[in-house]
């Protein structure tokens, strides 16, 4: 995601390695982290003074390999040797979809999953786990469970600007962080704990001894020039603020998504006051996605990729939507609807589309009787002209009703696709929308775009006498000896052709209807195909 901002900064986060760095496992004899290195002690510490999200003077700095590992480390140092049986490890629902399997993948006998904070009863020692702002709903977290016995691991892996409003610097016990969501830096697998017991960090230093003998120095030296960018971004103001650029490409998401929940009646959206944000010097919003009774199900329908609720332990109600990589040009041209929403392009006619369509009954009665009964060549002129105004005006209006895009309920909307599509054109909506949606997914594509489909009888380009499959019609188009001679004589054919192409529109529909591809309300369709079809009788 922020592959951009990184791409722009160019040579600023080079390192240069020579042969004989790196060749000691120790790197800082003056931390009680041995194998932590200098330079990334010190950026870690003016990173967090920066940005203002954590207390780091009083707290001891033990680095990880990413922060799952430092998860197992932190239970495992936490889970009393002395117990008869497994310590429980809980946290509130939904939680981080990893806590399961990290807590339980070892088989320890010293702790083990037991679920959800919110229903945890059990008298005794506990390990909780909160994640601030949570993974998966960003939701700002304290301590769920009612006991004096617990220990607290407090996952701040999203308590970063671009994420949530800083509103106070975190200081607890035990406190995770990880360079891949503050920076997008996921392969460099670095995390840190912020530790404020000396013994906790000792023996949080000795888990990652015996593990791994430590962190990769070179991975080290890498994150701390990272960071060392970060935070001078934040203090030079020649530079791009990296907090301000990446809080700008959430925003722009969000909005997206916000203008795909307000189109459909399937979601909400849940909006939160705007907090003040310590380093952003400003009001920041956080954000909560919406249910549906198998949310999961539905988005895949829909080729949209999810994780289900019941990994973070919740329900089907809840998902979690998987990013995805977009290119650099078509993320402008998001930003640049998202430009288009705000300045009200995009806004709905709603109602005043009803007395549009009103009045554009009115023009065409007032057409057919002056026409009718009037005599007056200059008359005729006149309301033929208009006639044909008023029917390019009907196209507007149908080719806007299909795509959902004039009335914000959708039953309204197909009631004008129903009145103007089928009532004025007599061409079916919904095969319109399958091939109309066809042609704007793959525009002029000759193997997905069935606007340029149109073998036997013509043709639009030279690809087409090799043969090609056809994925909307899902079969292939073959340029045999028929083909070869309707295509050599398209230049006059093509006239009679688009003289009944009008009874194209009539089968194409019933094709569709009848075929074996998933039709949306098929049999209500078919009984308005078969109206229409009375209706053309």
């Amino acid at each position: 995601m922020y592959e951009p901002y990184w791409r722009k900064m160019g040579h600023k986060c080079d390192i240069p390695f020579s042969g004989d760095d790196s060749l000691s496992y120790f790197a800082n004899g003056k931390s009680l982290c041995w194998f932590l290195e200098s330079k990334l002690e010190e950026q870690i510490k003016r990173m967090h003074n920066v940005v203002g999200n954590a207390i780091v003077d009083d707290h001891y700095i033990v680095v990880g390999t990413g922060s799952s590992q430092l998860v197992q480390a932190a239970l495992y140092v936490l889970s009393p040797s002395d117990q008869l049986e497994p310590i429980s490890v809980v946290s509130a629902t939904p939680f981080y979809s990893a806590y399961p399997n990290v807590t339980d993948f070892v088989r320890s006998r010293l702790h083990k999953w037991a679920r959800d904070a919110k229903t945890f009863e059990k008298y005794g020692p506990y390990i909780e786990l909160i994640t601030s702002p949570n993974n998966p709903n960003e939701i700002i977290r304290e301590p769920v469970v009612n006991g004096d016995q617990g220990k607290l691991i407090f996952d701040l892996a999203y308590y970063w600007p671009q994420y949530t409003a800083i509103t106070l610097p975190a200081n607890h016990d035990v406190m995770l962080f990880t360079i891949s969501k503050c920076t997008g830096h996921a392969g460099s697998r670095i995390g840190w704990a912020l530790v404020k017991d000396k013994e906790v960090a000792r023996k949080l230093t000795k888990f990652m001894e015996i593990r791994t003998i430590g962190v990769s120095k070179e991975t080290q030296l890498r994150a701390a020039k990272i960071l060392e960018v970060v935070s001078n971004s934040c203090l030079d103001f020649t530079l791009e603020n990296f907090f301000k650029y990446s809080q700008s490409l959430m925003i722009d998401r969000w909005q997206r998504l916000r203008q795909v929940v307000m189109d459909n009646d399937l979601f909400v959206i849940q909006n939160y006051p705007p907090q003040y944000c310590l380093c952003a010097k400003d009001l920041c919003e956080s954000h909560l996605g919406g249910e549906e009774e198998d949310c999961e199900k539905l988005l895949k329908e829909h080729k949209i990729q999810t994780r289900s609720g019941r990994r973070f332990g919740s329900d089907s109600r809840n998902a979690r939507i998987k990013d995805s990589q977009v290119s650099e040009v078509s993320r402008y041209y998001r930003k640049l609807s998202v430009d288009f929403v705000k300045a009200g392009l995009f806004k709905k006619k709603v109602h005043g589309v009803m007395y549009l369509f009103c009045f554009i009954r009115f023009l065409l009665f007032l057409t057919f009787y002056a026409i009718i009964f009037s005599g007056n060549y200059l008359i005729h002129m006149l309301f033929g002209a208009l006639s044909g105004l008023t029917w390019m005006q009907i196209s507007y209006l149908v080719r806007d009703s299909g795509h959902y895009l004039i009335m914000k309920n959708k039953g309204f909307n197909e009631m004008i696709q129903i009145m103007s599509m089928k009532r004025l054109f007599r061409i079916h909506i919904t095969w319109w929308k399958c091939t109309h949606n066809a042609h704007y997914v793959a525009c002029n594509s000759l193997d997905y775009d069935p606007d340029l489909q149109n073998l036997p009888v013509l043709i639009v380009s030279s690809s087409l006498f090799k043969s090609l499959n056809s994925t909307f019609y899902g079969r292939q188009l073959m340029f045999d000896p028929l083909e070869k001679f309707f295509v050599s004589y398209q230049h006059f054919t093509c006239y009679p052709i688009f003289c009944v192409s009008r009874v194209n529109l009539f089968v194409q529909p019933l094709l569709l209807l009848f075929s074996r591809r998933k039709v949306p309300d098929r049999l209500l369709n078919i009984l308005g195909n078969e109206e229409q079809k009375e209706v053309n009788e």
